[in-house]
């Protein structure tokens, strides 16, 4: 069983340095906070000082069943996005803060309990070419600085087809 340790991560992946570059430094660091549902852990970025404003994630990982073969693993990342607000319209008095919007992920991944190592290996090494933008969705030879359809799709907003 993992450790409920803090998960250290970046923000400041672009480019070419979105592939495995273990020289790039992690700025932001979450840190476990406890179960919000029985197997579902919690981990916050609470550096920001303003509680509606900590980024998170949560984890969950559920085992195989007698009528279900897969372990299903769900992990969700949450980014939210302060209001931003003008002092002097409220005649020098600073309201409370106040959460504007948040961007979210939601990552679902079910495992066959017949998969070996090697083979969600693979899967995960695709995800992250993926997400890493190592690949090109119309070629078969990975590149470090291709596009993927995925990042295209978040950054700006573009249609796949």
């Amino acid at each position: 069983m993992a450790a409920f340790v803090a998960a250290s991560l970046c923000t400041a992946l672009d480019g070419i340095g979105r592939n495995t570059d273990a020289n790039t430094a992690a700025d932001k660091t979450y840190d476990p906070c406890g179960y919000v549902a029985p197997g579902v852990a919690r981990y916050e970025d609470r550096s920001s000082g303003i509680a509606a404003a900590f980024p998170s994630f949560t984890l969950s990982l559920r085992r195989p069943t007698k009528v279900s073969p897969i372990f299903r693993m769900s992990s969700k990342l949450i980014v939210p996005t302060m209001e931003v607000v003008n002092a002097s319209t409220y005649n020098g008095i600073t309201p409370a803060p106040t959460k504007a919007y948040e961007n979210m992920a939601v990552l679902d991944v079910t495992l066959h309990q017949r998969s070996t190592s090697s083979e969600r290996a693979i899967l995960l090494n695709l995800l992250r070419s993926l997400l890493l933008a190592t690949i090109k969705a119309s070629d078969d030879t990975p590149s470090g600085n291709t596009n993927s359809p995925v990042v295209s799709a978040i950054l700006s907003l573009e249609s796949p087809y």
